[in-house]
């Protein structure tokens, strides 16, 4: 089977920013000046932008609202030349956003709000599992519940899809995680390796 393309399973979060002369204390209102609505997204709808403009075909799998931020972003993606065939609409979160203040210096605080991304499910997953199965990349970011993430890529093992002679990655190296994404982790690579020996008859 020829891969092509990549497939983005991820977040949106849209960013609202405003200027602040510092950042206030608890129970404190500061005056701001300079609020935006940029074009800006989570990890997810960023990767997925960034392949589309490099001319890479590419899926984006995620959730957004079914309001104006969720058509924003999916106008900006839309835009950029990303296949939205499996971006959700929730009908009961807002989309994801973002509220950033940034002081003089141009260092920020953020507080951010998940919203429709916590919805994603392995069931939204899996109607991309055609997608997932054809691409040559696939991208997993961890803005959306942990259980949707980890699915994604058990279901890229499943295909086979970890080659054998890849260097080290992250997931070789559970270490690297805590708790229990290590051991989410190692349990993926253990399971990609036995996938990749079953599918070679090793």
């Amino acid at each position: 089977m020829e891969r092509n393309g990549v497939v983005v399973v991820g977040s949106h979060v849209q960013g609202l920013f405003m200027r602040v002369t510092r950042f206030p204390s608890a129970d404190e209102t500061v005056a701001g000046w300079d609020y935006r609505e940029a074009l800006d997204g989570g990890k997810g709808s960023h990767q997925a932008i960034a392949c589309a403009r490099l001319g890479v075909p590419t899926h984006f799998v995620g959730r957004v609202g079914r309001d104006r931020l969720g058509e924003i972003g999916a106008g900006w993606m839309a835009d950029a030349g990303v296949d939205l065939t499996y971006l959700f609409r929730s009908e009961q979160k807002a989309t994801g956003c973002g509220f950033v203040m940034v002081n003089p210096k141009g260092v920020p605080a953020m507080t951010t709000a998940m919203g429709a991304n916590e919805e994603l499910s392995p069931q939204d997953v899996d109607c991309a599992k055609t997608a997932l199965a054809t691409a040559r990349l696939a991208l997993v970011t961890f803005e959306i519940p942990v259980a949707t993430a980890l699915h994604a890529l058990h279901r890229r093992c499943a295909d086979g899809l970890f080659p054998r002679r890849r260097r080290r990655t992250s997931l070789a190296q559970p270490h690297l995680f805590g708790g229990r994404m290590g051991k989410a982790c190692g349990r993926i690579h253990a399971d990609s390796q036995r996938l990749v020996r079953e599918r070679d008859g090793l």
